[in-house]
């Protein structure tokens, strides 16, 4: 039972101490000078092909400076930079250790102009975004009262309000929840990294696909769909790389124009693997966990086993 009998680490336990201390004498200060805060901020890494960029922080501690800096301008009027309205933090813990380090986290903030929209589309609108999120208090603490959840981002959504700003939302999962190495055949060296490099040889389950995306339309590890050369409007293109660890992997890039224009059309490109080569690749990391399930494709009428050869 020795292992279960061990002290509170130095720092928590001298934070302890002071809290006391503060709480016995009727402290002032730490009875109205301390509080809390949360920010976010998209560190423009993506666990999709879906490329998202670097994102300004939102929150507090934020703005610092003058009062006009509370502002942008859209159109000669003043508008509020974005606000961070609410950040919830969920974390249920599980029996299977893996599933004890998901966190879901949910964010509620406003945009005040379509600039400021556009930017946020950029950075936090893009499933698989990653988002820190940093929180903590303020005022007679130090670090042992502060956190960091760096989740992806597998929803969002936004809403036009009556005075014309947009209340938006994005909800994020950390990586366990996203099929990560802790729960999918463990990280998998990349046979095409050069271990001397300052590239991270080491894949988890999303970016090890991804990667085999990339190397079958030529793409360098910083690019995505968009960079595939004349894919054109509302087309879709196949490619396959050979000598992947699941094999052959086959996937398709696709341009589809969402707002057609006069001189430029809107598009958005999507990055995109078949059935085959998915279940090929589940099967290929349930090994790898030394996982007694395969799986296969099932035919058959809805509601029966299906025929699954031996």
């Amino acid at each position: 039972m020795s292992d279960f009998d061990k002290d509170f680490p130095g720092e928590v336990a001298a934070e302890l101490d002071k809290r006391a201390t503060f709480v016995e004498t009727k402290s002032v200060e730490w009875n109205y000078d301390k509080y809390c805060w949360v920010n976010m901020k998209a560190t423009g890494n993506s666990t999709t092909v879906f490329c998202s960029n670097q994102g300004n922080q939102v929150g507090d501690p934020g703005i610092r400076g003058g009062h006009l800096d509370l502002y942008d301008e859209e159109g000669g009027v003043r508008k509020f930079k974005p606000q961070l309205k609410s950040v919830k933090i969920t974390n249920q813990g599980a029996q299977d250790y893996a599933d004890s380090f998901i966190y879901e986290v949910e964010a509620s903030f406003t945009l005040y102009t379509m600039a400021q929209l556009e930017e946020f589309d950029a950075s936090y609108f893009r499933v698989g975004a990653e988002v820190e999120f940093n929180f903590g208090w303020e005022g007679y603490t130090d670090t042992t009262n502060r956190g960091t959840v760096t989740a992806n981002v597998y929803n969002f959504g936004f809403t036009l309000a009556d005075d014309g700003s947009f209340d938006c939302n994005i909800k994020c999962m950390s990586a366990a929840g996203l099929w990560s190495s802790d729960d999918m055949g463990g990280i998998t060296k990349d046979k095409e990294g050069d271990d001397d490099s300052e590239e991270d040889p080491y894949a988890d389950f999303i970016k090890e696909l991804q990667k085999g995306f990339r190397r079958a339309f030529g793409l360098d590890d910083d690019e995505g769909p968009d960079s595939i050369d004349d894919l054109g409007n509302n087309k879709l293109r196949y490619a396959s790389k050979a000598g992947l660890d699941y094999g052959t992997g086959h996937f398709f890039a696709g341009e589809i124009v969402t707002a057609p224009g006069w001189f430029n059309d809107d598009e958005t490109y999507v990055g995109y693997t078949n059935i085959d080569t998915l279940v090929r690749y589940l099967n290929y990391k349930a090994k790898g966990s030394d996982s007694i399930y395969t799986y296969e494709v099932g035919t058959g009428d809805i509601g029966t086993y299906p025929k699954i050869n031996a």
